[in-house]
Order: structure tokens, then C-alpha cells, then sequence
């Protein structure tokens, strides 16, 4: 059976979309939107929360855009997209924990406040204070990536689709990663892969 991917591509069902791409798994997206759609019974079925992105994948169900992602590379790409070791597993899970925890809703009011809202609606102080919290957990990812290509070593997994993910939206508005040229250059090869650049074709 096909797996649905509830949501738009404009969304963070975009990392979902990403992950289908890269394990290879058939997908279909259907379209659902962040105001109406997620408010209809059969989709509250689905994602009680109201929210998107969500799956089905047979009689299975799941939220969550990370967690989705983990569960896709685990179950149609084990031991090339998922790590293969308990190891590599739990640094799975810390890598996609840490960007959902340390940098995404800063990259979200910095992207919002400074690109995308009409100048009317931004927020300076807002994208101030979110722009300052960025460089201590910037640091510690471009130090990883300075001794490491992609986060597991030296092969992209699914680690570096969440973290790239979650900063996808910055990296494509332009947001100046100059200071931290390791993570600069790891974003561009993320997503200049093929998968990426299919997944992207739905978005921009």
C-alpha cells in the first residue's frame, strides 16, 4: 500500500518528502492545508492535534515531521538512509532532538520577522533576540562538521535530512551562514542530492 503524506510542501511536510525521496519508498501527497483541511473530521482522525504533516502507511498512523522521518528511513531505507549500529541510532535521535530543541524556533521567528511576513507585520526585537540565540548551538554544529562530512561520519543518513530539514527554510531565504562556513558548505550538499532537489522541485 502507498504511503499518504498529509500536508503541503511548503510546510515541514517538505522533510517528509525529502525522506520518501531519498528511501525511494512510492508516495502520494495529499494536499492538505494548515487552515481549513486540518480542521475536517477525517483528518482529525488522522491528527487529533489539527496540525500537519501526518501519514498513513497501511493501518499505521503517525505526526510528527521528524518522527515521521525516522520511521520512514527506518522501516524503507534500513542501513543506508537509518544507521545500522545502536550507536549511530541514539546520535540519530540526539541530532534530530537538538535541532527541534536548539535552533528551529529561532530559525522560524528570524526567517519570519526578517523575510517572509509583509514589512508591516515584522517583528525587529523578535528577530533580534532569535538571531542571538543562534550562534551558540551554530558553533557546536559546525564543530562537528569540521571534523565529520555529514553527522553520522562520513555518509548522508537521516540525521542530516532532519537537521537539514529543520533549516531548510533559513538556508533557501538566504539567511547569512557565513560565520559557519562547515555548516554552510553541509546545507549546500544536502540539498544539492538528488532526492532533495525532487523534493524541492514540489516547494519552490
Amino acid at each position: 500500500m502507498t504511503l499518504k503524506i498529509h500536508g503541503i510542501a511548503r510546510s515541514r511536510a517538505f522533510r517528509n518528502l525529502w525522506a520518501a525521496e531519498e528511501a525511494g519508498v512510492p508516495y502520494e501527497s495529499i494536499a492538505t492545508n494548515f487552515t481549513d483541511d486540518v480542521k475536517a473530521p477525517a483528518f482529525l482522525a488522522i491528527n487529533p492535534n489539527a496540525r500537519i504533516p501526518a501519514i498513513e502507511d497501511g493501518g499505521f498512523v503517525l505526526w510528527e515531521s521528524l518522527a515521521i522521518n525516522l520511521y520512514i528511513a527506518k522501516r524503507y531505507a534500513a542501513g543506508t538512509l537509518y544507521p545500522k549500529s545502536l550507536e549511530d541510532e541514539a546520535r540519530t535521535w540526539q541530532w534530530s532532538l537538538w535541532a527541534a530543541n536548539e535552533i528551529e524556533k529561532a530559525l522560524i521567528d528570524l526567517v519570519f520577522n526578517r523575510i517572509i511576513y509583509p514589512p508591516e507585520k515584522r517583528d525587529e526585537a523578535l528577530a533580534k533576540a532569535s538571531e542571538d540565540k543562534l550562534p551558540r548551538p551554530l558553533d557546536v554544529l559546525d564543530a562537528h562538521l569540521a571534523r565529520s562530512a555529514c553527522l553520522l561520519g562520513g555518509e548522508f543518513s537521516i540525521a542530516d535530512l532532519n537537521v537539514a530539514g529543520v533549516m531548510y527554510s533559513s538556508w533557501f531565504n538566504k539567511i547569512d551562514y557565513s560565520r559557519w562556513p562547515h555548516v554552510r558548505a553541509w546545507l549546500e550538499r544536502c540539498f544539492s542530492r538528488p532526492a532533495a532537489l525532487r523534493a524541492r522541485k514540489l516547494r519552490e
